[in-house]
């Protein structure tokens, strides 16, 4: 929502959420408040649980500000490809900067709205679910806008083997494949986890019980002092 030209006498935002579960304009699932609708209805039926779940604020942006940043990486050729979408749409020249921990990857001048091609070396590390290992990313645009995000350098494909079709995760096949359907649910906050640390809990101990995979149900929570 974009409020630049209205008169400067203040404003006060109202935010209003509606859950029509009982109507079709939008997907419910399983999510369902009235007759069932099938015979599969009839034995599964979750309460209706949309709504506000995560933070929402208001803050300002200047022309060229960094809207989104997408990571798309290559353990083969040791690079990944960065796209950094601004809310002009406009090129410019902005500022990137690659971490691990406290040392400097990579730095470089990339353009905004552009898909461009970073290399980080033969020493660079894979994520894994032993090692889940993100580089930090710093991003300063001329604009005087600066966002830090994060990537993992992993690859994850399907290859045929004999009869088959199996999981290879950083060119190495997955053995067995174990994992659980996180619905994402907690006790003290329902839909919102009540803190970063309990997150990771949630992670940790999936990791401990034995599994290699979680599948997220509906939504994702994202890693909250980060913007993507």
């Amino acid at each position: 929502m974009d409020i630049t030209s209205s008169p400067d006498t203040g404003h006060e935002i109202m935010l209003e959420v509606t859950d029509p579960t009982q109507t079709r304009p939008i997907p419910v699932g399983k999510q369902w408040s009235g007759e069932p609708r099938d015979d599969f209805m009839r034995f599964i039926f979750y309460t209706s649980t949309s709504g506000v779940w995560q933070s929402v604020w208001m803050e300002p942006l200047v022309d060229g500000a960094v809207e989104k940043v997408s990571f798309n990486p290559n353990i083969d050729s040791a690079s990944v490809k960065v796209t950094i979408s601004t809310n002009t749409g406009k090129q410019e020249d902005m500022d990137i900067e690659i971490h691990d921990g406290n040392t400097l990857m990579q730095k470089s001048t990339v353009k905004s709205n552009e898909e461009m091609e970073l290399t980080l070396g033969p020493n660079f590390k894979t994520w894994s679910p032993e090692d889940p290992f993100l580089y930090d990313v710093v991003i300063k645009t001329s604009s005087g806008d600066c966002v830090k995000s994060y990537f993992g350098m992993r690859k994850i494909e399907i290859r045929p083997e004999g009869d088959f079709q199996r999981v290879f995760l950083n060119n190495k096949k997955l053995e067995f494949q174990i994992g659980m359907l996180d619905q994402g649910y907690w006790p003290d906050g329902l839909m919102t986890p009540p803190t970063e640390e309990a997150m990771k809990w949630d992670i940790e101990m999936t990791k401990r019980m034995g599994y290699n995979m979680i599948r997220k149900h509906i939504k994702l929570e994202s890693r909250q002092e980060n913007g993507f």
